[in-house]
């Protein structure tokens, strides 16, 4: 997907807007050409650490306001970065996630370590990590790049960061949504994603058996 060039963003109003015509939009830049939000308050890349840019207040501005909206769903399918998915992507998502055969050659390309993490937020449903190790951290960034699981940051009462990773049967998207998805094909639900720019699937779908 290649990422058109647009004129800076200060709103939210302009910020839904490049969300709603890409379908998909990262909070920093991922590199894949989806558009990202502080590429686009900016106007290109920058160095370092967004929040020290002088548009920081800007870019988190808009990224609360899209990560509050109904109509978005906070995740990182893109990069493993936090990405905000619009709702016209929901129905694929949502059949993708439950896909069994899907997950089943996700997960077979984890480590075991990462896969040892999957089961116990399956389990548990929300794992919040606190002060992880070197190797959680591994196993916390591998799980958002496949895509596996619903990631997100909480600030803690002490104003530290802390990672949740949720499992995606926690996500309960609206019935019409999940009936639009059970019509849908698994081949069908991935294209489309991957049209979109989501990266979960690595550089290939996955091979269907016999």
């Amino acid at each position: 997907m290649q990422q058109t060039e647009t004129q800076p963003i200060r709103t939210p109003d302009e910020a839904f807007a490049l969300l709603r015509a890409a379908k998909l939009l990262t909070l920093t830049s991922s590199g894949t050409g989806v558009p990202s939000i502080v590429e686009a308050v900016v106007g290109g890349p920058i160095k370092g650490s967004w929040w020290a840019h002088r548009d920081g207040k800007t870019i988190y501005a808009l990224a609360t306001a899209l990560d509050a909206s109904p109509e978005v769903l906070t995740s990182t399918i893109v990069a493993g970065r936090v990405t905000f998915v619009h709702r016209g992507l929901w129905a694929p998502l949502y059949r993708t996630v439950t896909d069994g055969q899907w997950r089943s050659w996700a997960r077979a390309i984890l480590p075991m370590s990462a896969i040892d993490l999957l089961d116990t937020i399956e389990r548990e449903r929300t794992l919040r990590l606190q002060s992880p190790t070197v190797q959680a951290k591994k196993d916390r960034d591998a799980l958002k790049r496949a895509g596996l699981v619903l990631a997100d940051q909480e600030h803690t009462e002490s104003g530290r960061h802390e990672s949740v990773l949720r499992s995606w049967r926690t996500w309960e998207p609206p019935p019409i949504v999940q009936a639009e998805a059970r019509r849908m094909s698994s081949d069908e639900a991935q294209r489309r994603l991957m049209a979109a720019g989501a990266t979960m699937f690595g550089s290939r779908l996955p091979k269907k058996k016999g």
